[in-house]
């Protein structure tokens, strides 16, 4: 995959992320520039985050969540009890895998292909 390109998963945890800091802003009646005051994060980010191009850094949503008295699960639904969580599908894995080259530019055969997705649902089961 090549890079800045978001997985499905990513971009639906971009559209929830967007959609609950407009409820939680609308909420609380603030504004995007209240938030980047209260969190002193830049404009550019806070706007990345509200219309859906971004998603925060585990910082950037600890700043978010405490500016809005919130918690991070209540802004980004990757994290539970502040802690991340990786849940990859078998769609997203199979991209992932579909975007894999081998060292001398092959596509991955077979047999890796299910090495590379045991090895990274194993991985993403462990964080």
């Amino acid at each position: 995959m090549a890079r800045g390109e978001s997985t499905p998963l990513d971009k639906e945890n971009k559209n929830i992320v967007s959609n609950n800091l407009v409820e939680i802003a609308r909420s609380k009646n603030l504004r995007q520039a209240d938030i980047v005051r209260l969190s002193g994060l830049a404009k550019s980010t806070i706007n990345g985050y509200f219309k859906g191009i971004s998603l925060p850094t585990e910082t950037n949503l600890l700043k978010l969540s405490k500016a809005l008295n919130v918690s991070p699960a209540d802004i980004d639904p990757r994290y539970s009890n502040n802690k991340p969580t990786n849940k990859y599908s078998d769609a997203d894995l199979d991209e992932m895998i579909d975007n894999a080259h081998s060292y001398d530019g092959k596509p991955v055969d077979d047999h890796d292909r299910a090495l590379i997705k045991q090895y990274l649902k194993a991985l993403f089961s462990n964080k």
